[in-house]
């Protein structure tokens, strides 16, 4: 749908004190038509009274500092104005004034404030000067209404961009002193919605004003965003995790953990005779067997005060078994404990052991800050319908850990066996077992 000049009434004025000034409407309207009514009055003291039912669009718009004003008024038609008169009072003054009522068709929905809008104006001391226009939608039309300070002809201007001026009527002119003109121009910018600019009427030259607008067809207000390009060059959430994993099968072929222990073993009796440790042995070498037919040692007692030899004996040893550097051999002491609790403190590095577990289902508390990943997408163009401020919430992105590796650690316990312990030290029943010397 688009804005269409439609019709005019006839134009009027007066110059009489007390005279009224009331313009006709065209002689058909009908309900949902746009009126514009055009008011010139020669100097800045008289006013226009605003007619019932019309509102005041725009002005006063002020003609070479003193010589006249203008107003645009406006109202969406009912259908009961067909040649009414648009009444705009009765001042008692003897200066010219005078005014026309235009008609237009397309108008879909919308208030007369709605639709009239985008005021602009010029004032010349000889020319009527074009007002830039920017209509506010396809369709809209621009319009110029024209008032001059004497009965001047009008024309189409010339010199304009973004679009043709044309006179949509021929002007209205009164022959009063000096007289006055008015005149309606309208065009559809090239753009559509567009801006026309420039252009000037040729007339005789004398003081002129123009007032120029927007007329749009409906209130509704087409709001489209640009597209733009969404860029996230970081992203690393922290994450706060309890896991539970599906109980599966775990089999691992070795498994070689670090083991820290603190053994309390049970309390145990301990009765000994005799206690008579060996401590720090040296060397035991191996065994050798020795064959000897005779054996004659020389013995030397009291520090050598006394040589004793024995008579020669034979001796066949099949075994022999030394041991060699024994550091200290403390005498032996009647040792009598009842109650023996040793506290052992053992760090503890087992070997490597094959480990095969059929089900393994741990509860693991975490926090993981997964690594910083890039994330580029390329374009991100959604589609918003909005009037000012847009708030855009990205989809949800999926986050995978690819690798997990727990560190555990635990404690335990182990009773250790004394009387074993007793055998390694060559100890049973309180006496060591070995060579006399």
């Amino acid at each position: 749908m688009a804005i269409t000049y439609l019709s005019q009434g006839s134009g009027v004025s007066t110059e009489t004190s007390g005279a009224a000034l009331s313009p006709l409407c065209p002689a058909t309207v009908n309900a949902g038509d746009i009126l514009i009514a055009h008011a010139f009055y020669e100097g800045t003291v008289t006013t226009p009274s605003t007619p019932s039912g019309w509102t005041l669009l725009d002005g006063p718009r002020v003609i070479e500092s003193t010589i006249a004003r203008h107003w645009v008024f406006g109202k969406v038609a009912d259908g009961t104005e067909d040649g009414a008169a648009v009444a705009f009072g009765s001042p008692a003054v003897t200066t010219q004034r005078g005014a026309r009522v235009y008609s237009f068709a397309g108008r879909t929905g919308g208030t007369i404030t709605e639709l009239v809008t985008g005021f602009a104006a010029t004032s010349h001391a000889t020319d009527p000067q074009m007002p830039s226009v920017t209509t506010a939608m396809a369709g809209a039309l621009a319009v110029a209404l024209v008032g001059q300070n004497d009965n001047n002809a009008q024309a189409a201007p010339t010199g304009e961009t973004g679009g043709d001026w044309i006179e949509a009527v021929a002007e209205y002119t009164a022959a009063l002193t000096p007289g006055l003109a008015l005149a309606i121009e309208t065009a559809t910018p090239t753009g559509d919605p567009g801006t026309i600019s420039g252009g000037t009427i040729a007339t005789a030259n004398d003081p002129c004003g123009v007032i120029g607008f927007n007329i749009s067809h409906n209130a509704n207000k087409v709001v489209t965003p640009p597209t733009l390009a969404l860029t996230i060059t970081r992203y690393a959430p922290g994450v706060n995790l309890v896991v539970i994993p599906p109980v599966a099968a775990l089999a691992t072929t070795r498994f070689a953990p670090v083991v820290g222990l603190s053994v309390i073993p049970p309390v145990r009796s301990l009765t000994t005779s005799t206690f008579a440790p060996v401590i720090a042995l040296g060397v035991i070498p191996p065994t050798k067997a020795i064959a000897t037919t005779t054996f004659a040692p020389t013995v030397t007692v009291g520090g050598g005060s006394v040589t004793v030899t024995p008579p020669t004996v034979a001796l066949t040893i099949a075994r022999f078994a030394p041991a060699v550097n024994l550091a200290v051999i403390p005498p032996v002491v009647a040792l009598s404990t009842t109650r023996f609790a040793p506290v052992v403190g053992l760090g503890i590095i087992p070997g490597t052991l094959a480990l095969a577990t059929t089900r393994f289902a741990p509860v693991v508390a975490l926090g993981v800050i997964p690594p910083t990943r890039a994330i580029a997408t390329t374009t991100f163009a959604p589609t918003v319908t909005a009037t000012q401020n847009v708030v855009v919430t990205p989809p949800t992105r999926a986050l995978t850990i690819t690798t997990y590796a727990p560190t555990v650690t635990a404690t335990g316990g182990t009773t250790p066996d004394y009387y074993k312990s007793a055998c390694a030290f060559g100890m049973i029943g309180g006496r060591r077992r070995g060579p006399r010397y």
